[in-house]
């Protein structure tokens, strides 16, 4: 055995023992990311809390990627690093650094992105003193490519709801960037997840399902610094359609990211014990979010129909063979309204 891995095992054990800190192991997936590999792992290395491990995954890079990570781990025990020869996609990259987790806390780390040094230890804190908390976050700081700040990001979602309907309702009903997904979260809990999937949203997805097990816990600094730069996947790929190659390098074929993810929601809602009202509560909003979608798709595909849009028209879409409604009676009740009521009736008896 070499003196760096006996180094390794060493600081491994050491921040494992039962005197010690509980273990935080950091997923870094990565794939040519010289540009800002360096700085992301100097703000891992300021962190404030010392018992981490840090596991980063090469996919396959062509740049100066593997120089720099080698650097680093010859000089940090903490750190261990894999390379793949090609690149599988970035849905393979971010479960591959989760499958060498050992600590019972997990964040991944984004290469680009960079963390304040107290981000670790605030998080850990909460984690530890409030066990019903499944993921812990700090609010997020937009920077641009030389680290200059350009905005606070502002969305705030009711994921430290005591509600499991309301949790699930935000994570996938309001418009929102996922930046949550760079949190701490129970190792246990996100093993039980179908983790990312190889399709555009499943970081929203897996967000949802882990909500489905309990709250989230916002920390109200700005610990996180969100790099927005040319290289971002959405910036790259900004078509879903094209967005997709960088979840998964060899996707081939057709693609239905609207039936993929309902069909995401659905067994994640199977999935997570969760008790019969609630379960019936989250397939009334998931019915939601499909009717949404309909809306969208039918307004896109031939918009001089929007009027007949069963979720926004007064008027209720014709039967072939029924009378015209009689001026000013009442209309039909449009599908957001049935599943209003069939959700009203579901928390009553329930």
């Amino acid at each position: 055995m070499s003196l760096q891995s006996a180094m390794a095992n060493e600081a491994r054990d050491r921040v494992k023992s039962p005197d010690s800190k509980p273990l935080v192991s950091l997923g870094l997936p990565v794939y040519n990311g010289e540009n800002f590999l360096r700085e992301a792992l100097d703000s891992v290395l300021a962190q404030t809390y010392p018992a981490w491990e840090l596991i980063i995954s090469d996919n396959g890079s062509t740049d100066a990627t593997e120089a720099i990570c080698r650097e680093y781990a010859a000089r940090e025990p903490r750190i261990r690093y894999y390379r793949e020869a090609v690149n599988h996609g970035a849905t393979w990259n971010f479960n591959r650094v989760f499958t060498y987790a050992e600590g019972p806390l997990f964040r991944w780390t984004a290469h680009d992105d960079v963390c304040a040094p107290e981000l670790l230890e605030q998080c850990v804190a909460v984690m530890q003193d409030r066990p019903e908390v499944v993921l812990c976050y700090p609010r997020t700081l937009i920077i641009d490519p030389v680290g200059e700040v350009i905005c606070e990001y502002g969305t705030r979602l009711r994921t430290s709801s005591p509600d499991t309907g309301v949790r699930f309702d935000d994570l996938i009903n309001v418009d929102h960037a996922c930046f949550s997904i760079f949190g701490v979260i129970r190792t246990r809990l996100l093993r039980r997840t179908g983790l990312m999937g190889d399709f555009v949203g499943s970081d929203r997805n897996l967000l949802a399902e882990l909500a489905l097990y309990g709250p989230f816990h916002e920390i109200p600094g700005f610990l996180f610094l969100r790099r927005d730069h040319p290289g971002t996947s959405t910036r790259q790929f900004p078509s879903a359609k094209d967005r997709r190659v960088w979840f998964n390098a060899n996707h081939s074929g057709g693609n239905y990211p609207t039936l993929t993810r309902a069909i995401g929601y659905w067994k994640s809602i199977a999935r997570v014990p969760l008790g019969p009202k609630d379960r019936l509560i989250c397939l009334v909003i998931l019915g939601k979010w499909t009717a949404m979608r309909m809306r969208s798709m039918l307004n896109r595909t031939v918009p001089h129909l929007g009027r007949l849009d069963p979720l926004s028209s007064s008027r209720p879409l014709p039967i072939p063979g029924s009378p015209e409604p009689v001026p000013g009676s009442r209309p039909a009740s449009t599908v957001s309204t049935t599943l209003k009521r069939v959700f009203t009736l579901a928390t009553s008896i329930l």
